[in-house]
């Protein structure tokens, strides 16, 4: 089987997971290649993977830890445009793969393309509902009513996270009935480290992602570390260069880790934003965490707020984010037992999951059905492109 695999570009959670999952499918296999742009694709080369070059959708924005949907939008400007373009280029990847089924990260045009082909498409997903205050509620219906549309297009849609009560996407989900669409397949993350059992507490291990807006974070941990000669700070980050960061002989700077798995099961703690894919993983090895979600950020919010219900972490919005608040939340997590104890528990319950077999085992299923008669309009649009060429 020919899978094509197509991750949201914005950010590396989306690809890492996807890279998870890439990977089974080889160890079962099945060939598989990426449909991928941006520091993406240049992730996704480092690992030897055959990467066709598509479009970005989206473009997020942001300063100084705050997450602006009025720039993001504007970077986004001429979406549909946007999506139209990746379609199509992801159509031609189809055409050249020979591709049996497509798996789209949150990349609506994927979706669109496998309709296109009349291939099956299987939609991994951990936000499709936003919810926002004041009058910025009628943009958040409206991108909210987009997403759903886009969403029905998939056969499949699969959120890469634990079952209810215990989803950490939950308040990013809409709660209505899609008709048995939705599978909830445990963590979808590339280590599988964390199955082992592991006892090392020896530093406390902060993420920023790629995004310079979250350098903030590092900086005040740096400094917080100068002060706290008792902890060790190994600091993960995807920029080559941070103005106004403190150096100390208990501070490591990493800036492309390729294998998380040590640095995850060695350290006592995590100081991290609330993306989705990192605490994913934070969970998985039964770590807890500090939790920074970016501000105004609704989905990395309500990421956090479900961390701390289960009592896994600290929230702290980036206006209470001091050196003080931060030493605070250290001593915190290090002097009540509640933190690690919930975190391991969840630790426990994720090895219930295999995920990677689950949505391996259902692309198979799918495929092998007979494809769906395509709509007339799509047969049509495909009689246009041909005589074009």
């Amino acid at each position: 089987m020919n899978v094509l695999i197509c991750p949201c570009g914005e950010g590396l959670g989306h690809t890492t997971r996807c890279r998870a999952l890439a990977e089974e499918f080889m160890r079962q296999g099945h060939r598989v290649a990426f449909a991928a742009y941006g520091t993406s694709a240049d992730y996704l080369k480092r690992y030897r993977f055959h990467v066709y070059d598509s479009e970005a959708e989206i473009s997020l924005a942001g300063r100084a830890g705050k997450f602006s949907i009025r720039k993001s939008l504007f970077n986004s400007k001429g979406i549909f445009y946007k999506i139209l373009k990746a379609a199509y280029r992801e159509c031609r990847a189809i055409e050249d793969f020979n591709a049996d089924i497509i798996v789209s990260d949150s990349k609506y045009s994927a979706l669109l393309a496998a309709k296109i082909k009349g291939l099956k498409s299987i939609l991994l997903i951990n936000q499709n509902d936003i919810k926002m205050d004041g009058i910025k509620r009628l943009i958040s219906y409206t991108i909210s009513g987009f997403l759903n549309r886009f969403n029905s297009i998939a056969d499949k849609m699969v959120v890469p996270d634990f079952a209810p009560p215990y989803t950490v996407c939950e308040y990013n989900l809409s709660r209505k009935k899609r008709n048995g669409k939705i599978l909830y397949s445990g963590p979808l993350v590339v280590s599988e480290e964390w199955k082992k059992n592991n006892k090392s507490e020896k530093y406390v291990l902060s993420l920023i992602g790629g995004f310079g807006y979250r350098a903030r974070i590092l900086r005040k941990i740096s400094a917080l570390a100068v002060k706290r000669k008792d902890k060790r700070f190994l600091l993960v980050c995807g920029i080559s260069k941070i103005n106004g960061m403190k150096k100390a002989k208990n501070i490591s700077v990493i800036n492309f880790a390729k294998n998380m798995d040590a640095l995850w099961r060695d350290c006592e703690m995590v100081v991290a934003h609330a993306g989705h894919s990192t605490l994913m993983e934070m969970l998985c090895f039964g770590k807890p965490g500090i939790i920074i979600p970016d501000n105004c950020h609704p989905e990395q919010e309500n990421n956090a707020r479900k961390i701390s219900e289960l009592g896994c972490g600290i929230a702290l919005a980036h206006r209470e984010l001091s050196i003080s608040r931060l030493n605070c939340a250290i001593d915190e997590i290090c002097e009540n037992g509640g933190y690690k104890k919930s975190a391991k528990k969840m630790g426990a319950m994720a090895k219930k999951y295999n995920a990677k077999k689950t949505i391996v085992k259902m692309a198979v299923s799918m495929a092998n059905k007979p494809p769906e008669k395509k709509a007339s309009w799509i047969i049509w649009a495909n009689r246009f492109r041909l005589r074009r060429n």
